[in-house]
């Protein structure tokens, strides 16, 4: 592929990334960096996929695509090489907070999905103070006054439209529990500091196995949620709803009062 700078020809397919790169960051050269964003454009198409799998077909793929492209090219821009993290995890990171900012702006959370993830992730916090450990699904269940097949009914529809909850940063100018949860799998991550990094690793730690494993998979090893199921033995509903209620259980230990 070549791109015209109206000086210079470059073919990316063939010029060494490491190249790119250099002119990029060296010399602001505007065609490295679109050989760069080129080059990284699977990337966004990655992540779109990957959330969209969890969003309702009302949400269009494109709009995904589009706003992932803004955050890969924040990501070009802004990514130093020499802190130590590798660029893949880092776009990452920031593609899908665009792609979430831009869900955010369209507000198609139901009201009532929005009091369910408040009313069962203050619960949870709850009793887990009051247990000294993540509560069983029947546990939750009584303490919310229902079954427990109505419980997990409600953890699939925060999973799929609950995404502003979970996405939304920690502190006013903080990171979000994504992009906090995915450093614990990258220790080099410059995204957050080490402290906040070293907190979500020990809350982690004192989920139950399963939704450690769940958490460890999706974040660190990049597997879907029917992948994870097929591990699991479980169905990728259930492998929805056990990720939800770990990322509800850690939100709500580590939010700052501002954000409650």
């Amino acid at each position: 592929m070549v791109v015209e700078d109206g000086q210079t020809d470059y073919v990316f397919d063939s010029e060494p990334l490491e190249e790119l790169w250099e002119k990029h960051t060296r010399h602001g050269d505007l065609a490295a960096r679109e050989g760069l964003v080129l080059h990284y454009s699977s990337l966004v198409r990655f992540a779109a996929n990957r959330l969209g799998a969890t969003l309702p077909d009302s949400v269009d793929r494109s709009d995904l695509v589009g706003a992932g492209l803004i955050g890969l090219i924040d990501a070009v821009d802004r990514y130093e090489g020499n802190r130590g993290a590798p660029f893949e995890s880092y776009a990452l990171v920031r593609i899908r907070g665009a792609m979430i900012d831009d869900l955010r702006k369209m507000d198609w959370a139901p009201r009532s999905v929005r009091a369910d993830s408040r009313n069962i992730g203050e619960t949870m916090a709850d009793l887990q103070h009051d247990l000294g450990r993540a509560p069983t699904d029947q546990e939750l269940a009584d303490a919310l006054g229902m079954g427990v097949a109505d419980l997990q009914r409600r953890l699939g529809e925060i999973s799929a439209a609950g995404i502003y909850a979970l996405d939304a940063p920690l502190s006013p100018e903080g990171p979000t529990l994504a992009e906090t949860v995915a450093a614990t799998e990258n220790p080099e991550s410059t995204v957050i500091e080490e402290n906040v990094r070293q907190t979500a690793l020990d809350l982690i730690s004192d989920l139950p196995e399963r939704d450690r494993r769940v958490i460890k998979m999706y974040f660190g090893e990049s597997m879907t949620l029917a992948e994870i199921g097929k591990v699991l033995g479980v169905s990728e509903s259930r492998v929805s709803q056990i990720q939800t209620r770990a990322l509800l259980t850690l939100r709500n230990r580590m939010v700052t009062p501002t954000n409650l």
